[in-house]
């Protein structure tokens, strides 16, 4: 079993990092702990009720406001 950290608000704060905005999901999920993206992915919807790609496309508008 692949041992991890669950996302926190710091993994949110790490996606809407601009100091890793050219990181992809893969890697944040990476400094996670996460071995595979899918699980990162799963994990994260399951917390914040939506995907990582969600939450970057909303940050993303959000900041362009």
């Amino acid at each position: 079993m692949e041992q991890r950290r669950e996302p926190a608000p710091v993994g949110v704060g790490d996606l809407a990092a601009p100091r890793l905005a050219t990181c992809s999901i893969s890697v944040i999920a990476a400094r996670w702990g996460f071995t595979r993206p899918e699980h990162f992915s799963q994990a994260f919807r399951g917390l914040y009720g939506l995907s990582p790609h969600q939450f970057l496309q909303q940050s993303t508008i959000e900041r362009a406001d």
